[in-house]
């Protein structure tokens, strides 16, 4: 179940490619392909263009990233301190929120501004908090944007307040390393809309001759600023969103991955065929590791599937005349073999022994469950060995 159905990955395919060209400049060729012809109001075709439009309906893209108005060789290096990340590596150094709070006491001059963002199911909230001046603000923004995005718009709207407030230094505290690393390298593939309005703030807030520092600090561990914007984000997840941003298209990839990954599992469960696998394996999207030989693995993966060369199995495809198990002339299903059939009984009750060393309950279905490097597996591919059903699977 690792590979989705053909017609949902076609299906993803069509959107991603879509993502992509509304992201392209409003007059870039390749968008003519979504205009309406001249027959649209005659007959309905299946061409690309007439049938995108019912899939993504209601999705927003945020446009393409404009050229900046301040040449980008002038943009200023943002001032990035990840000491307390390096130390947080170093095992020799006490980490915890003593050593941490002594580390920010540093910069004793600085005005300290504490930034945060949080997602709570598909709501995201940011805030900023500035313990001095006993300020918090948050806000609820769009939907389903990454928490990436929420950390780096928090930290864009307390740069924002700087260059309104104008104090002479300050340093902004996040505990978010992937937005300060993006500051660092003056490189987001997924936000580069934030970031350059990031650095043309910070552009104009060096021409003031105003010094800002980003520093990063851990989450969790008890730092005022940080627990108190942490607060804030959370609470701004409750409110009414009061703060719109376009999605980005890596955002809405993972949108759209998602609500085709939840239609093909609810195509999974109201299917009819493949119940036997349906109770192994209910979840869609996930892919065991391998691990053993080829024989092995092929084994598994049949009593897995349920498409054996057992009677039942070869009845169904009219290749056996009545599907019975020849020794006792019930139905020969995987289960009938290793439960039922009294010609394997010597062998079933050393199986049971055995999982019953490791502690592990006799079902079939719990079993096949299980990694395939497991002991369980390895038992049952030896009760398969011993009764000389192997070749028969």
């Amino acid at each position: 179940m690792g590979e989705m159905p053909l017609a949902i990955r076609r299906e993803q395919l069509a959107i991603n490619y879509w993502i992509n060209l509304k992201g392209n400049n409003p007059e870039h060729p390749t968008l003519d392909i979504l205009k309406p012809s001249w027959e649209k109001e005659k007959k309905e075709t299946r061409s690309f263009g007439w049938i995108i439009d019912q899939k993504t309906k209601e999705m927003q893209i945020s446009p393409v990233v404009p050229l900046p108005t301040i040449p980008p060789w002038i943009l200023p290096n943002a001032t990035v301190d990840l000491t307390l990340m390096d130390k947080k590596k170093d095992r020799r150094f006490i980490f915890n929120s003593y050593t941490v709070q002594d580390y920010i006491n540093n910069y004793y001059n600085y005005i300290q501004i504490y930034t945060d963002a949080s997602r709570t199911s598909e709501k995201v909230g940011v805030s900023y908090v500035i313990p001095e001046f006993n300020i918090e603000v948050r806000k609820r923004i769009t939907n389903e944007v990454s928490v990436y995005t929420g950390e780096m718009l928090a930290v864009l709207l307390a740069v924002q307040w700087v260059e309104e407030t104008r104090p002479l230094k300050t340093i902004i505290c996040s505990d978010s390393s992937s937005t300060l690393i993006s500051l660092q390298n003056s490189h987001s593939d997924s936000r580069p809309d934030i970031l350059l309005e990031l650095q043309q703030t910070l552009f104009r807030i060096q021409m003031m001759g105003l010094t800002v520092i980003f520093l990063w600090t851990p989450a969790h561990i008890g730092i005022r600023g940080n627990e108190a914007a942490d607060r804030a984000a959370k609470a701004a997840t409750k409110d009414q969103i009061n703060f719109t941003i376009s999605i980005s298209k890596s955002e809405v990839r993972t949108i759209v991955k998602q609500k085709l990954k939840g239609k093909w599992q609810k195509q999974w469960e109201e299917e009819h065929k493949g119940r036997w696998y349906y109770r192994i394996q209910r979840q869609v999207g996930e892919m065991r590791r391998g691990g053993r030989n080829r024989r092995e693995e092929r084994l598994i993966t049949r009593l897995r599937f349920g498409h054996t060369s057992l009677n039942n199995t070869l009845h169904n495809i009219q290749k056996h005349d009545t599907g019975q198990c020849e020794h006792c002339g019930q139905e020969e299903t995987i289960e009938h073999v290793i439960l039922v059939c009294q010609k394997y009984e010597h062998h079933r009750r050393r199986m049971i022994e055995q999982l019953g060393k490791i502690k592990e309950t006799f079902s079939i279905i719990n079993i096949l469950q299980k990694e395939i490097t497991s002991k369980s597996i390895r038992i049952i591919i030896h009760f398969f060995r011993n009764t000389k059903l192997e070749k028969r699977i």
